[in-house]
């Protein structure tokens, strides 16, 4: 219960600038992943957001992730990416992009971890271009079955089109329960801001998450 109220304040203090406008989502998470060799892991992420009510579904998304461990904590991540966004219009955009970055895990001492990755993303349809990266650092106490994770996620422009390079920050909470030897289900908060003509907006994300281990 201590790591759950250390969380709760950790959000609290780094949630970000106050909102313009605030109000919440629901966000929905499945994912799956295979460990092919001590080295290598193929893995897929498919998640959902919806506002306003659950029928109210706008952004859908897949990652496909090949992940190969170089040693002393290090991996290099590669991944195919598919966003579906629906505009205000009720036009959906669909946008294909090939991801690459490194990943770094450490365990802290006492049941908790440490992981920072940087990704990559290079869009290449509608148009071919390096768009921009996103730093992220997660901490984990794992608490038996169940292990609680806080995160932090910016997004920082590289192709020049934004108003800001830093336009998007993202901090989570999420706890995860081990249901068997290879399904785990969590419960999470997102609170995520973007820099929107000088401001800062927020919303809050309610977020479930299933994970299969194949």
């Amino acid at each position: 219960m201590k790591t759950v109220r250390l969380a709760a304040l950790i959000v609290i203090l780094t949630a970000g600038p106050a909102s313009a406008r605030e109000d919440w989502q629901y966000w929905s998470s499945w994912a799956a992943s295979h460990q092919l060799s001590d080295k290598d892991t193929l893995s897929f992420l498919g998640e959902m957001y919806a506002q306003d009510d659950m029928s109210d579904d706008y952004i859908y998304l897949m990652y496909a992730s090949y992940t190969r461990n170089v040693g002393q904590g290090f991996s290099i991540l590669g991944q195919g990416y598919f966003e579906s966004v629906e505009h205000d219009t009720g036009d959906w955009t669909n946008t294909r992009s090939v991801v690459i970055g490194p990943v770094y895990r450490t365990s802290l001492g006492n049941d908790w971890s440490l992981k920072g990755q940087v990704r990559f993303f290079y869009q290449l349809a509608p148009t071919a271009q390096w768009d921009y990266y996103r730093p992220r650092l997660a901490l984990t106490k794992k608490l038996g079955s169940v292990s609680v994770s806080i995160e932090d996620e910016l997004r920082i422009d590289l192709a020049g089109s934004r108003e800001t390079d830093f336009f998007r920050n993202r901090v989570f909470v999420t706890c995860l329960k081990q249901l068997t030897d290879s399904v785990s289900i969590g419960l999470g908060y997102i609170r995520q801001s973007d820099r929107i003509d000088g401001e800062w907006e927020s919303f809050n994300a309610l977020h479930t998450l299933v994970k299969w281990e194949l």
